[in-house]
């Protein structure tokens, strides 16, 4: 017998297991073999019979799910790293947060995007209504550019607040002013989340109609999930001297960039259920499931400015605006997490062994470190000439700032059946 319900030794129905053999049952309640059934008799397999096979308590054998992903990824708050002044805008006011006059290009604000990519899903079972193994491999990605350039008008600006003692006010580094500068800003941000696990299920109960179209089954999975998540914000900028009676000598240039890159790695074992429920070629199934694990933590911040002055060598120093020597270098740690998860599936069979299937997932991590939490506005303007002696403030300044992230989606897939 299989559970409740199967074929016995006499090979009579015993419930809607009957259908191991392929068949169902006939009205005397003898198994059909593998010909289909139909209104309680043996029918000839056809395309209208041979959907009475997808009973879930006659699962066996091997199957892949090949699924393409459309998933969101919860805003990250990231600080305004770009502002904008009209011409007309006195120096000194171009680009400071908190005047009228200025307009936030980039940032300020909670930033997120629509992430692409694909998920595998395969699973096996030993033997129908028994032991099973469940497994996926996926990953989202997502890079984006933002830039902008200008010969003075409008001006454009990197704010920040400067801590410098003499000064302790909302500030700004230009890109580009009329008359005095001209520039390029660019900001890369890129998203990699990337995920797999691999399981035990072992049916827990299941049911079925005789000879109908209609199964229940329900599942229980224990195994080890991994999770990862890779983000960075990249800030360059190249300026140009085109003033001809500034302090900066006419066509020097300088080149800086800021680089913020974070890196959560997730182990866990995962305990769950995995709730199916057929009605003819339909099929609906509702995975629930919960990790628990280390998540290991990284956060790197590099800088550096490269100055060219027409007819001498150029002279790079580390550090660029908002990554100086008092926060580069990189950060480690690890801490407990537990990780949640929600599937909704929905499928149509096709074929015998082919399924269409669309559905939703969601997950949850807590205390994940993402690029704009490591990033500090305040900063010492002193450190911005590295050859004055720097009083006041060592700032910007790292520390451990974190923040929950999920993630969810739709998916279209085929699953096959072997």
């Amino acid at each position: 017998t299989c559970g409740a319900a199967g074929c016995d030794g006499a090979a009579k129905c015993s419930g809607g297991c009957g259908l191991l053999g392929g068949g169902g049952c006939d009205a005397s309640g003898s198994c059909c073999g593998s010909g289909g059934c139909s209104s309680g008799s043996c029918g000839g397999g056809d395309d209208i019979n041979w959907s009475c096979n997808l009973n879930l308590c006659s699962q066996q054998g091997f199957w892949i799910r090949a699924e393409s992903l459309l998933w969101w990824a919860s805003d990250s708050d990231i600080p305004a790293l770009a502002t904008s002044s009209p011409l007309g805008t006195p120096i000194g006011d171009a680009g400071v947060l908190g005047l009228p006059s200025t307009t936030t290009l980039f940032g300020g604000s909670a930033f997120g995007d629509l992430q692409a990519g694909g998920r595998i899903r395969f699973g096996t079972y030993a033997t129908p209504c028994k032991l099973g193994i469940d497994g996926s491999l996926w990953g989202v990605w997502d890079d984006d550019d933002s830039s902008w350039s200008s010969d003075g008008d409008p001006a454009y600006a990197r704010p920040f607040f400067n801590v410098d003692p003499l000064v302790n006010a909302e500030d700004a580094q230009l890109i580009s002013f009329e008359n005095v500068l001209r520039g390029v800003l660019n900001i890369h941000t890129s998203s990699e989340i990337l995920g797999g696990d691999i399981g035990i299920r072992k049916n827990l109960c299941c049911s079925a109609d005789a000879c109908s179209q209609n199964s229940r089954r329900l599942d229980g999975y224990l195994g080890y999930r991994y999770f990862r998540v890779d983000e960075g914000i990249r800030i360059s900028e190249r300026l140009e001297s085109i003033s001809l009676t500034g302090p900066t000598v006419l066509g020097t240039t300088i080149d800086l960039f800021d680089d913020f890159q974070t890196k959560n790695e997730f182990h866990g074992a995962t305990i769950g259920v995995i709730g199916a429920m057929q009605r003819g070629r339909w099929t609906t199934e509702l995975m629930s499931r919960v990790a628990f694990g280390n998540l290991s933590r990284e956060a790197i911040i590099n800088g550096a400015t490269t100055t060219t002055v027409p007819t001498l060598a150029p002279v790079t120093n580390p550090g660029g605006l908002l990554a100086q020597s008092t926060n580069i270098g990189v950060y480690e740690d690890d801490d407990f997490a537990v990780l949640p998860e929600l599937q909704l599936n929905l499928s149509y069979a096709v074929k015998r062994n082919m399924r269409l299937t669309a559905g939703y997932s969601f997950m949850y991590l807590g205390d994940v470190v993402r690029p704009g939490d490591i990033i500090d506005r305040s900063l010492n303007g002193q450190l911005l000439d590295p050859t004055l002696p720097v009083t006041g403030p060592s700032r910007p300044s790292f520390v451990w700032n974190d923040s929950s992230m999920w993630l969810m989606g739709l998916n279209l897939g085929v699953e096959v059946n072997f």
